[in-house]
């Protein structure tokens, strides 16, 4: 075999998609992990059919040693062997090339022998371990293969537009050992291949694509519940944490019951298994029939796990659990429908938690998410929803997450970002074409996951969710269990949609849903009142950067939108609706005379921004004293008013005036809403002679809340989520009271470990007491804990509790501490860096070292790593002077090839220009208010 070949005009040079006239119809897979070596061998035999006749056929393959290529004709059964000329690597494509003569259209059976290591990073085919409840070392196999990682098990044709049947035997120890996998077990050869292995085969699979795919051999443990229709429905982990998932399962299959009434469409397979993994580079992956989670999302133990904590592991199982139908059921076909794929499950999680958690009012916490999105959206560096991508980088970039650090803690949130992100001119259309691997990694960012759910709970907002569902369940029982991925799938769910919209409604679903998917960003309604019963309504698409210049002529759509309008007025509660298409130049609402305020974009559903007069926001500002608006406006409201005034469309003062009204909030949602932008600006304001005072400002907003809250673990499970939140504003704008009082509880868990810690406001006790006394002696013992820890929760509380330490010497020695793998899994060092770069005393020091380590780093994660390429913006979100700029400017000549996270890049350097641009513009007037105003 060579091992590669570089020839001009060859098809395998052309571009990194595979022919589409050749179809892999079954794989026969054989795997055999080895988990002394930590390497695996294996072989696969893939039937396909080629529409053409052809002298070559290409997988996909990487970081395999592939030994043997083998090709035969199948015809009725028979098969004849086909001369291999020439079998190799084309790196670049990451392909495995067959040269053959020519050959006829028909079907081939395609047979490779391979080996790999099981310890290139945790993606693909890898090797994790944890050490059990007797202190034992204890290791497994498994894989991750979404997006386009299953090539690094086994070659194949590694593209969702492929759905393919398999059957996979894979080997194991005979003792204590288990295998999973898709589909149940169908039998078990003791002793094959060898004395002391076991080779178990699976019943044959659904057709499916390759990211789906999922094999394990662990030592772990089940608990199990049988659904109404016989199904079994488990969960695995080490038979120590087995207790832990108590919770997940009894969610999961609560859950999986109530998709299948709303779906009208029963779980496909015959069984559903969920397992924790030590080691796991994203949240968790929808594999069909045995879904993979980080422990920390699925690990629940009311002992010890804050309310935090819960609706994490509610809502990634929820939304897991929606992908086997909407992604594994019905399939895209390529990875431009990602946003669709991923923003369905990204709300109907939503739904899945609601009916477990009525009581937690998900649907007020989803403006959570989308204000989320709309920081990114806002921007010059975005991008469509739908996108085209070809290359793997490409892909992983769409991937933007599912959850985001709140206070470095992952958590799943929804709405507030997605309206920031796509502010900027460079933001992006939900939909995307991707051409690289870098890109198709790229395309798992927030905008697929978060502008996508927001802006399909805005279409079912004006469809009505009887007709939205309707039609989603139309299109399911269209396709399900169809052999073939559907090729528009965007295209194919617009017409179920209109075919229930009522006829005489002007509303075009799919033309409507073109101008937010097809180009980036989104509007800002300019609200006017022109007579005592009418207002003005216009839009422009909005923008945090008030000096951005972009072209119109750029999108299609000119940058306008078909935006529903959905408003109230203080003389009338019920919500009216009316619509501003983008060929209107403006639009006309009555109301009645006697009213006076206007709320447009009820419970903001709908994914833009409103801006009122001031006088109207004065009015709005009382109604939000007098809670005369729900949770989800006032929250929409405080999240605008910032985000108009950072944008310049809106004098300062006005934001300033409406915060007043928080002194006498006592709802997790509206304070979520507004909770960032307090903490921004105290950062943005850090150099200027405005810190002290706009911080002295923060705390006496919330210092009657926390007061009222305090430390302990009571009320509500919303009063819980607000508790912790409040907790850390109130001690990040030094609060007396709250800085000793995490002092006081850390030192007594220092001098005993058994010192019971308030569940939910535990990572804030590690965090702001370590700001006070002997910060040498508490990080240590926090350091020698969170060693000893068996906890993924737990010791991710530690060690963002050690990132806040003032001393940069022991900062330095965390980092230096934990590149030791033996101190701190692969997939947390990251994160760490983070947590440390999010204290103002750590900030320059991870800046450093990030710079002087970057090769390093790169060796480690490759620049395929969605957490690597989050690094630099994350590092450098607070940066607001000339120099800092220059310096990232700087980083990135030295080190321009940015793979997947080259959109991560251009946005950090849009965010320091921003800061810089608003430090200069409004620490002036904010310390003027500040001089004339106080509480």
């Amino acid at each position: 075999m060579t091992s590669q070949v570089s020839k001009a005009a060859n098809p395998w040079e052309d571009s990194i998609r595979l022919p589409s006239t050749v179809h892999p119809d079954h794989y026969d897979l054989y795997t055999h992990p080895d988990l002394t070596t930590k390497t695996f061998r294996g072989r696969v035999s893939i039937t396909v059919t080629s529409s053409e006749p052809r002298d070559h056929f290409i997988v996909h393959t990487q970081w395999l040693n592939i030994t043997s290529t083998d090709v035969v004709r199948v015809t009725n059964g028979d098969t004849q062997p086909v001369n291999v000329m020439d079998a190799f690597e084309y790196e670049p494509n990451q392909f495995w090339v067959i040269s053959t003569p020519l050959v006829e259209a028909g079907v081939y059976r395609i047979t490779l022998e391979f080996s790999g290591s099981l310890v290139k990073g945790i993606l693909g085919y890898y090797y994790s371990d944890y050490t059990d409840e007797n202190g034992q070392e204890r290791g497994l196999a498994t894989t991750k293969f979404e997006p386009t990682y299953a090539r690094r098990a086994f070659p194949c044709m590694d593209e969702p537009s492929f759905k393919s049947t398999y059957n996979i035997t894979v080997v194991k120890p005979t003792l204590e050992y288990i295998a999973l996998s898709n589909m149940p077990v169908m039998n078990e050869e003791i002793d094959m291949p060898s004395p002391g292995l076991t080779e178990v085969t699976f019943e044959k699979s659904v057709p499916m694509v390759t990211y789906l795919v999922c094999f394990i051999v662990c030592d772990f443990t089940y608990k199990e519940t049988i659904m109404s229709s016989g199904m079994p429905f488990r969960v695995y982990a080490p038979s120590g944490r087995i207790d832990n998932t108590d919770y997940s399962l009894s969610v999961a299959s609560s859950i999986l019951q109530m998709y299948e009434v709303m779906f009208d469409l029963a779980f496909p397979l015959p069984k559903c298994d969920m397992a924790a993994i030590p080691d796991y580079s994203s949240g968790a992956t929808e594999h069909w029939g045995i879904i993979t989670f980080r422990e920390t999302s699925i690990f629940y133990n009311v002992n010890v796990s804050s309310a935090t904590n819960k609706q994490r592991v509610s809502s990634v199982v929820s939304h897991e659990l929606a992908h086997q139908w909407f992604g594994n059921l019905v399939t895209l076909a390529w990875w431009d429908d990602l946003w669709l794929n991923e923003g369905f499950a990204s709300y109907v999680e939503y739904k899945g938690v609601d009916s477990v958690h009525p009581d937690w009012d998900m649907n007020s916490q989803f403006v959570i998410d989308l204000q989320e999105v709309l920081i990114d959206d806002a921007k010059v560096n975005s991008h469509p929803i739908v996108q085209h991508v070809e290359t793997p980088d490409e892909i992983n970039s769409i991937f933007d997450t599912i959850s985001y650090n709140k206070d470095g803690q992952q958590v799943v949130l929804a709405m507030h970002v997605v309206l920031a992100v796509d502010s900027y001119i460079n933001s992006h259309p939900i939909v995307i074409k991707v051409k690289s691997t870098h890109g198709i990694n790229a395309m798992f960012d927030v905008i697929s996951y978060k502008k996508g759910s927001s802006v399909l709970r805005m279409l079912e907002g004006f469809m009505g969710e009887s007709s939205y569902q309707a039609g989603i369940n139309s299109f399911l029982k269209k396709f399900a269990y169809d052999n073939a991925v559907t090729q528009d799938l965007w295209d194919e769910l617009t017409a179920a949609w209109a075919g229930q919209v009522p006829d005489g409604d002007k509303s075009d679903v799919g033309v409507i849903m073109d101008t937010w998917t097809r180009q980036m960003g989104y509007p800002v309604l300019t609200v006017t009142r022109t007579s005592p019963n009418t207002f003005n309504v216009t839009q422009v698409r909005f923008l945090q950067d008030p000096n951005a210049v972009y072209d119109p002529s750029e999108s299609e759509y000119g940058y306008k939108w078909d935006v529903p309008i959905g408003y109230l007025t203080s003389t009338s509660p019920d919500v009216k609706r009316t619509w501003l298409y983008r060929e209107m130049e403006n639009l006309n609402m009555s109301v009645e005379p006697a009213s006076t305020w206007l709320k447009v974009n009820v419970r903001q559903e709908g994914y833009y921004r409103v801006n009122y007069e001031p006088e109207m926001w004065a009015q709005l500002e009382t109604a939000c004293t007098d809670k005369l608006l729900g949770t989800a406006d006032r929250a929409n409201l405080y999240n605008d008013v910032f985000a108009l005034a950072d944008a310049a469309l809106l004098d300062y003062t006005v934001a300033l005036n409406f915060s007043r009204t928080l002194v006498s909030e006592t709802e997790y949602v509206p304070w979520t809403g507004v909770r960032g932008n307090l903490i921004i600006m105290q950062r943005l304001l850090e150099t200027t002679q405005t810190r002290q005072p706009f911080t002295e400002y923060v705390a006496s907003l919330v210092n009657p809340v926390y007061t009222t809250l305090g430390w302990e673990d009571e009320g509500s499970h919303l009063h819980r989520l607000l508790r912790s939140d409040i907790v850390y504003l109130a001690c990040a704008s030094n609060i007396t009271d709250c800085l000793g009082t995490a002092a006081t509880i850390l030192d007594s868990w220092i001098i005993d470990a058994s010192y019971p810690l308030p569940l939910d406001t535990r990572r804030q006790v590690y965090r702001w007491g370590v700001v006070q006394g002997d910060a040498q002696q508490k990080w240590e013992v926090m350091w020698q804990r969170a060693l000893t820890e068996q906890s993924a929760t737990e010791i991710d509380n530690l060690y963002y509790g050690m990132a806040n330490v003032q001393d940069t010497v022991i900062l330095l020695r965390y980092i230096e501490e934990s590149q030791d793998e033996k101190n701190v899994r692969t997939q947390n060092f990251i994160t760490i860096l983070m947590y440390i770069s999010s204290n103002p005393a750590g900030t320059d020091l991870v800046w450093s070292w990030v710079r002087t380590n970057w090769e390093w780093l790169v060796d480690r994660y490759t620049l395929n790593d969605r957490g690597l390429s989050n690094l630099i913006p994350s590092i450098t979100r607070y940066f607001a002077t000339p120099e800092r700029l220059t310096e990232i400017e700087e980083f990135f000549s030295q080190y321009p090839d940015a793979g997947t996270g080259q959109l991560n890049r251009e946005q950090a350097l849009e965010t320091v220009r921003f800061n810089i641009r608003w430090v200069e513009s409004n620490s002036p007037v904010i310390q003027q208010w500040l001089d004339s105003n106080s509480l």
